[in-house]
């Protein structure tokens, strides 16, 4: 082992010990003085360290149990890995609660910078959330429980959410209104748009067709539960029949539906504008528009409806 003198990235002069072949010794040297000595780099570490607390309080994290050097390192690396996904995924509080052992967060401390790894560990988790979630006070049964588990209803940004295991049926009935899968966050979502209404309305409209179907729905509000029961909710207005000019007709609907697409491209001189939605030209079709309307259950604007009864057989 040899000593060599040099000046250090933070500015200080200071020795480095290397050893190994004389050929490579110099580049070891230069990668060693690039960067801060040991003193400099112990005040960033302690710095980090007190940081990385205050902002851990500030956030309301859980306290992590271990030693006390194992907690120092698992909530810097904690921090670190908050920072990295916060402005990404909104769940990442989810892990953060979950996992309140120093050992948890240094062993995980390289996984966690990899997108594909969080993701999965994410996915467990709400699996095995699923499998222990118990009925309560905002979980609702149906007249004849056709299947096992509890859907969950939610509103998380500006969208709503269904979280479910994999069915056929549910799938079924989710898709036919119009909602849509997110890989990301492995659930069923939909936008809320002036033309949906708002969350409540949605959530138990959904609710009260899954209760219909068998299914068991959860929803945190004492109200909505008490509408998915009865049916009682706001039109939503995503699926509607516009005019377009003064004798043609639009038929609009929110989000890419290939049975839809079909079922309108029936229609005679159907045509696409490139938008997700039809233009009818010929004023000959409203008896065929109001079938596709009333099959589908599309709104009819006021004005649509003056054109289709111009119209009508």
């Amino acid at each position: 082992m040899a000593k060599y003198e040099g000046v250090f990235a933070c500015g200080h002069s200071g020795n480095v010990y290397v050893t190994g072949k004389m050929s490579e010794r110099q580049w070891k040297i230069d990668r060693m003085f690039e960067e801060d000595c040991p003193e400099c780099k112990k005040k960033k570490i302690v710095e980090k360290i007190k940081k990385s607390f205050k902002e851990s309080e500030k956030n309301g994290f859980p306290k992590l149990s271990g030693s006390l050097k194992q907690i120092q390192w698992a909530n810097s690396i904690r921090m670190d890995f908050y920072n990295q996904w916060k402005n990404e995924y909104s769940w990442i509080g989810e892990i953060i609660k979950e996992n309140t052992e120093a050992k948890f967060w240094i062993d995980y401390r390289n996984k966690f910078k990899d997108k594909d790894f969080v993701l999965a560990y994410h996915n467990k988790m709400d699996e095995e959330k699923q499998k222990t979630i118990k009925l309560n006070n905002s979980s609702i049964e149906p007249k004849k429980i056709l299947h096992d588990g509890i859907v969950e209803i939610y509103e998380e940004d500006k969208c709503v959410c269904l979280k479910y295991k994999k069915d056929k049926d549910f799938i079924d009935i989710v898709r036919n209104k119009d909602y849509q899968w997110s890989q990301d966050y492995k659930c069923w979502y939909k936008h809320l748009s002036k033309y949906t209404g708002k969350f409540e309305d949605r959530a138990a409209e959904v609710g009260h067709l899954l209760l219909n179907s068998g299914f068991i729905i959860n929803i945190e509000d004492e109200e909505i539960c008490k509408n998915a029961i009865s049916g009682k909710f706001g039109k939503d207005m995503s699926r509607r029949i516009i005019p377009f000019g003064d004798s043609r007709i639009e038929i609009v609907w929110g989000v890419s539906n290939s049975s839809l697409y079909n079922q309108a491209m029936l229609i005679n001189n159907a045509k696409w504008n490139g938008f997700g939605a039809i233009v009818v030209v010929d004023e000959s079709n409203a008896d065929k528009i109001k079938e596709f309307a009333k099959k589908n259950n599309f709104v009819i604007e006021k004005n649509a409806v003056t054109i289709l009864e111009k119209f009508s057989i």
